[in-house]
């Protein structure tokens, strides 16, 4: 009797036991003196036409005592081209065809790697951005302004996998 109970108590724990190990893949939680450091993997976003992705991390502190701007995620993405990007502009998050927001990048360094090359840019922004990106898993993507033309990379599956285990976490977290 206890047996049964004790295995039909596994099952039902199971999958909920599944989700929390696969979350450590892709978020990484810190606990500091000033707050709690959230750390989500490096995700690549497929270039939805031409060759190239757009490989986005994504970081944020929640601070003990906040002040102006606590509300902000710092993204670190490699935009990785077969050609030379003169020109970065502005980073929009998608769901589907609507924007949810635009924000300005600014470029970190420029290299090539294996005849490619790697921009490496950053920019912020909110953490009801970033939710709403992982809310979305499905139809989530990124543009960004690549020599004055948009350039749309899609959510790979990766990124599916990691918004299931990660945004019933920070969702929660972060109300």
């Amino acid at each position: 009797m206890h047996l049964t109970k004790y295995c039909l108590l596994l099952l039902l724990l199971f999958p909920l036991l599944a989700a929390a190990q696969s979350s450590e893949k892709y978020l990484r939680r810190n606990q500091y003196d000033y707050g709690q450091l959230y750390f989500i993997a490096p995700i690549t976003f497929k270039a939805v036409q031409g060759k190239g992705a757009l490989i986005a991390d994504f970081t944020y502190s929640q601070l003990t005592n906040p002040g102006p701007g606590a509300d902000t995620v710092v993204v670190l993405a490699s935009l990785i081209t077969p050609f030379l990007v003169q020109e970065i502009g502005n980073l929009t998050l998608l769901i589907g065809a609507n924007r949810i927001a635009t924000v300005p990048t600014e470029r970190m360094y420029l290299e090539q790697v294996k005849g490619k090359w790697e921009n490496r840019i950053r920019a912020k922004i909110s953490t009801a951005a970033l939710l709403q990106l992982l809310e979305n898993p499905n139809s989530a993507g990124l543009l960004l302004e690549v020599n004055g033309q948009e350039r749309r990379h899609h959510a790979s599956s990766r990124w599916r996998k990691a918004a299931a285990s990660i945004y019933p976490i920070l969702s929660f977290e972060w109300k």
